[in-house]
């Protein structure tokens, strides 16, 4: 039996795929699990840290631009194609011109469940009442890193880096959705007040269309120092899956609503995160070990189908920022002495 199933998306939308098809997996081991994604930088992370997903396939514009893709379904038939958005009739004519699956199923949006538990029941519907009943938990831990896999980045300069447990850093949201991110300065005042307060090493992360805030940062912190020993600037120097190497191998991380912050989540990480316009219960962070901060005196969460997603704040500061963020602090995780 083989399921390709079909979600495009950022990072956090294809992370949540995940604990579908590994609980899919766990029940029916024989089972070929395809996934077809258009996020490339995915395809690394998947390959080192995925092992319920026989065949992960990236397509950027067109689905026969993956001849990898095209030629496995002519090798071996598709037996179900589950096409993981609302958008019924573009995934049936997907699954018309391209998979011709024998059985086509899409997903639909049930605002009662959280996306990673209304993805499975894109797959199998009479789930829904076990998963309400919680009965049925999927596991949030999918991304395991395979034998071999070296954990952490190493620092660019060996000499003045110590090797001792750190903390990471996410300060940044990208270009889409700016209204989810913390403000800089009080990413700032939390960074001094860890090295300060404890005695973790800092790496701060993020992508290379983060440079401004990258370049704030050195600036503020001093990090060109060379009294400065304990924080590495890695914003836009990493792929994702030296990225996700250092997730893996942080003591905690500290980021608003981000890719990373859900690929830390999948990777059982303590995870503090803050949320202003965006629904923890519908995307998570879902694992045991996030805690989501938000403000008493946050207007969104009190409006009708908040947990549609797409809700847009009224009430913004001079910032460009949810006034209510500024009542929003991260806690200091205290560093034994080692």
């Amino acid at each position: 039996m083989r399921l390709i199933f079909f979600r495009t998306g950022a990072i956090g939308d294809i992370i949540h795929v995940l604990p579908a098809l590994k609980y899919i997996k766990k029940e029916n081991p024989s089972y070929r699990i395809d996934l077809v994604i258009k996020t490339k930088p995915l395809l690394e992370v998947f390959s080192n840290y995925v092992s319920f997903i026989d065949n992960v396939y990236n397509v950027e514009k067109k689905i026969f631009s993956n001849s990898e893709l095209m030629d496995s379904l002519a090798e071996e038939p598709c037996d179900e194609f589950i096409y993981l958005h609302s958008n019924w009739w573009k995934g049936w004519y997907f699954n018309y011109k391209y998979f011709k699956a024998g059985k086509f199923k899409a997903y639909k949006k049930d605002l009662d469940l959280s996306s990673r538990e209304n993805f499975l029941t894109a797959y199998d519907s009479n789930l829904k009442a076990a998963l309400q009943d919680k009965s049925l938990v999927l596991d949030s831990h999918c991304l395991v890193a395979k034998q071999g896999r070296k954990l952490g980045q190493e620092p660019s300069n060996k000499e003045t880096f110590t090797k001792k447990k750190y903390i990471v850093i996410v300060p940044g949201v990208g270009k889409l959705r700016p209204q989810r991110a913390y403000p800089l300065k009080e990413w700032m005042i939390l960074i001094k007040k860890f090295i300060a307060e404890t005695d973790y090493d800092l790496k701060i992360l993020g992508g290379p269309d983060e440079i401004e805030i990258s370049l704030n940062l050195s600036l503020e912190l001093k990090l060109r120092s060379k009294e400065n020993t304990r924080i590495e600037n890695l914003i836009g120097k990493l792929s994702l899956l030296e990225t996700t190497d250092v997730l893996a191998g942080a003591e905690a991380v500290y980021s608003a609503d981000t890719g990373l912050l859900h690929i830390a989540s999948a990777l059982d990480k303590v995870t503090y995160s803050t949320y202003t316009v965006t629904s923890e219960f519908r995307t998570g962070p879902y694992s045991a070990k996030a805690e989501v901060f938000r403000s008493s005196f946050c207007k969104c969460a009190d409006l009708k189908n908040f947990n549609d997603n797409k809700t847009k704040c009224k009430y913004l500061g001079l910032s460009g920022l949810p006034r209510c963020v500024d009542d929003l602090k991260y806690p200091v995780l205290t560093a034994s002495k080692d």
